[in-house]
């Protein structure tokens, strides 16, 4: 199941999703929440639910949780809320606050919604430009580290850090310009989008540093290649976006079938 956002002339933004029918194929996209307000980044829990998402009922932008596929709703920030993730157990709301503080929630879901008190991860204001941007940000399945991405006056940049905050911060990138990154299912490696070979391809690495590079798509000219999320070990499956003007498809890559 996958979720989106369109833009609606008379309603801004909504959530809609799509589902695949018994024989593998796609079903009409469904509208899921529309409103006079805007709503977007929607994301389903792991038990199939609740969405996350974010909404500007407030007058500002705040992170929310609604049941699925209809019933109450729930608002999980409290000074405002961007780029929101679950975390891959489902047991934290992960979001950014003030544009400079990595905010985790603990949440409960087995039987009404609930939530626990906020608690910063990651705070300095120094480094306001890793969340002012559009690239997201990404929590290891094992919990232990965060990748992001910066846009420096030069060079976009992915980065990692320890939330343990026992090593530095840590540049990942160092040639061309980075974008997109995520964790793959094992969190030894993080992918993303690179202009390094003159296309919009997506590429990997090991997050400690070491090792090469690997190209793991090529993009033609006038599309640009984004990771979306890893398929759970062992299938080794990367969802990733195509982007060519204002037309953007979903396609699969297997490593095994490479």
């Amino acid at each position: 199941m996958l979720f989106f956002s369109r833009i609606n002339p008379k309603t801004g933004y909504d959530i809609w999703y799509i589902q695949r029918k018994p024989d593998g194929s796609w079903q009409e996209a469904v509208a899921f929440l529309q409103s006079e307000f805007n709503e977007m980044n929607g994301q389903i829990s792991r038990d199939g639910r609740f969405v996350l998402y974010t909404s500007d009922q407030t007058g500002r932008i705040e992170i929310f949780v609604r049941s699925f596929p209809e019933g109450g709703y729930w608002q999980v920030s409290a000074q405002g809320g961007e780029q929101p993730r679950w975390s891959r157990d489902g047991r934290e709301i992960l979001y950014v606050e003030n544009r400079d503080t990595l905010v985790s929630v603990p949440v409960w879901a087995t039987g009404v919604f609930s939530k626990g008190a906020a608690k910063t991860l990651f705070r300095n204001t120094s480094l306001v430009r890793i969340f002012e941007s559009n690239y997201m940000y990404d929590l290891s399945p094992d919990g232990k580290r965060i990748t992001f991405g910066t846009q420096e006056t030069k060079e976009t940049i992915v980065w990692t850090f320890d939330l343990a905050g026992t090593s530095a911060i840590q540049r990942l990138t160092f040639v061309g310009a980075n974008r997109f990154p995520i964790w793959s299912a094992d969190s030894k490696r993080v992918t993303y989008q690179s202009d390094r070979e003159k296309d919009l391809g997506i590429f990997w690495q090991l997050a400690d540093g070491t090792g090469a590079v690997e190209r793991l798509t090529k993009a033609n000219t006038g599309e640009s290649h984004e990771p979306e999320a890893w398929s759970p070990l062992p299938n080794r499956v990367l969802l990733y976006s195509v982007r060519k003007g204002n037309d953007v498809t979903l396609w699969t890559l297997s490593l095994p079938d490479r």
